[in-house]
């Protein structure tokens, strides 16, 4: 099968200024619940002017289409028109080389030569590397992450993945290729005859990407979630989260909270906690709510933002989101740190801008530029952190100093971390809350066995023999074997550039602001499962708008 082109469709009017150019002025400055309704209504009533909506270049049009298809009951095909369009659930698929339906276009000439399947998927693609002319059409691959071998004018070439938001450069080419690819792509509001020196290399990052459904959260981030998996599990074989397993962790908790038609109110008790983490919690999980694009379930929990749930007696019982847990305490539900947020007071900043601050400061360096030591920083809160200081100091491979935090001259921020080959993470009185921002660096990180789980720990590949090793984590107990490990990474060196190569490009994704806000939606629809009452608001509830103002939950005239 063939589609015909806009043109054939129309007989006539141009597609930058006939009905497809009013359809997409229409449509764009909708809101995104409008835009997914106002294209269902147009694909049922309307299917011409789908097509044109969607050969329109809108990439919006396609991520809302997609949308609809992989909720549509029949998951084999959807009309447009007279033409039945077979579809998968990784997107739509396109047979033989229909370019001129495809906002992605590409020119017959520029078809792959042994493969007559297309897929239009904004979220998983891929594309040709370096291909400047016209967007080449993204190779049937799904949503796997395997490399495939295709042949363009007579060459073999891998194919890359391609992810998610226009208008990001990216300086250095070898960076960060398992969710970016250079791509080219034609402003939407022009003709498609617009000549190749007016097309733009842009980059699609699906990372910043916050208005993922449930659905594509789990293809683009697997295996983020298992530890919800866990906990919904503990409590599903307790007859599930009763108002009384919130009452047991009231005395530890720092905010009561309620979701309610899709809006954040809070409720005593409400304790500031340390610094700004509660804020920060708040407003992360203020931010996953407005970026929803699916129906939140009512939920009712309590938080604390302390660095460990305290063993207080039935508190440690309690149905609790924390920052962390140990083993020992399977029933608390764990929620991405505040730092994912911001972390202001030591200097640290948004994470997004961490991120952008690293991707930066590695885009001006290569892996022989950086410092071959293991480097580490900070207080010496326990006695694991004294003696792994004592220890390993002397050793030549070893760039190991206490701070002092009244003298903080030899701190360095996250990017500055980025100088050295290895980075060393050790646990403090509980969790470390730096672990995620060495992972923003293409380093290989050197942990130990940690007692203290963090939402994302699960993901933790240390398997020495695995193409996707993304740590390195040193045999128990704690870092007796550190020397044994660092010779082996000073010895070979390309095995520690391939760790630190997977690890940057894996961890900036899986700990994205789209991961995020993903693993905070799946929270409470995971939690919602399992909870045995129905949340109600109250005289006592207070929205989170007026919170945010006042800072308090009470307001006092005085």
């Amino acid at each position: 099968m063939t589609l015909p082109t806009l043109h054939e469709e129309y007989e006539g009017p141009s597609p930058s200024s006939g009905p497809q150019s009013k359809l997409l002025e229409d449509w764009l400055p909708l809101g995104a619940v409008q835009q997914r309704n106002r294209l269902q209504d147009i694909i049922s009533r309307k299917p011409y002017h789908a097509v044109a909506l969607l050969g329109s270049g809108s990439i919006l049009a396609l991520i809302w289409l997609r949308a609809l298809l992989m909720t549509s009951n029949d998951s084999s095909s959807v009309m447009l028109g007279a033409h039945e369009v077979p579809i998968q659930m990784d997107g739509l698929l396109i047979q033989d080389d229909s370019a001129m339906f495809n906002p992605y276009r590409f020119t017959p000439d520029e078809a792959y030569e042994d493969s007559k399947d297309i897929v239009i998927d904004p979220f998983k693609c891929r594309a040709l590397p370096k291909y400047t002319s016209h967007l080449t059409a993204c190779a049937n691959s799904g949503l796997d992450l395997t490399e495939r071998e295709v042949a363009y004018r007579g060459k073999q070439y891998k194919t890359r993945t391609l992810a998610a938001i226009p208008g990001v450069q990216l300086a250095n080419d070898s960076l960060d290729e398992s969710r970016l690819a250079r791509v080219a792509l034609k402003d939407p509001y022009a003709s498609r005859d617009l000549p190749d020196e007016k097309i733009s290399e842009i980059l699609y990052d699906l990372s910043t990407d916050r208005h993922l459904t449930d659905t594509q959260c789990a293809a683009i981030f697997p295996g983020l979630f298992e530890e919800l998996d866990r906990a919904a599990s503990y409590w599903r074989e307790r007859g599930g989260i009763h108002m009384r397993d919130l009452d047991k962790g009231m005395p530890q908790a720092n905010v009561h909270v309620i979701i309610k038609r899709n809006r954040l109110y809070l409720k005593e008790p409400y304790r500031i906690g340390p610094n700004s983490r509660t804020r920060a919690t708040l407003a992360a999980i203020n931010d996953a709510i407005v970026t929803a694009v699916e129906p939140i379930p009512d939920v009712e929990f309590i938080l604390t933002v302390e660095d460990m749930v305290l063993d207080k007696g039935t508190v440690d019982q309690s149905a609790m989101l924390a920052l962390g847990r140990k083993k020992s305490q399977p029933n608390l539900w764990l929620m991405p740190d505040y730092g994912f947020y911001a972390w202001p007071e030591p200097a640290i900043g948004a994470f997004l801008d961490v991120q952008d601050q690293t991707l930066a400061f590695e885009s001006r360096q290569t892996w022989q530029d950086k410092f071959g030591k293991l480097f580490w920083r900070g207080a010496l809160l326990n006695q694991l952190r004294t003696d792994m200081a004592l220890d390993m100091t002397d050793y030549d491979w070893a760039a190991i100093q206490a701070i002092d935090w009244k003298h903080p001259d030899n701190v360095l921020s996250p990017a500055e971390h980025c100088k050295y080959k290895y980075l060393l993470h050790v646990e403090g009185i509980a969790y470390s809350g730096r672990l995620k921002y060495l992972l923003q660096c293409r380093s290989v990180t050197v942990i130990h066995d940690l007692e203290h789980i963090q939402h994302f720990h699960v993901l933790f590949n240390s398997n020495t023999s695995s193409p996707d090793q993304n740590i390195i984590m040193t045999p128990a107990p704690k870092f007796d074997h550190l020397p044994a490990v660092m010779s082996r990474l000073v010895a070979n060196d390309a095995y520690a550039e391939r760790i630190a190569n997977q690890s940057f490009a894996y961890w900036r994704k899986m700990l994205s602001p789209a991961s995020t806000d993903c693993y905070w939606r799946r929270l409470w629809r995971t939690y919602a499962d399992v909870q045995s009452f129905k949340p109600e608001l109250t005289a006592a509830s207070v929205p989170y708008a007026s919170f945010k103002l006042t800072g308090t939950l009470k307001w006092n005239p005085n």
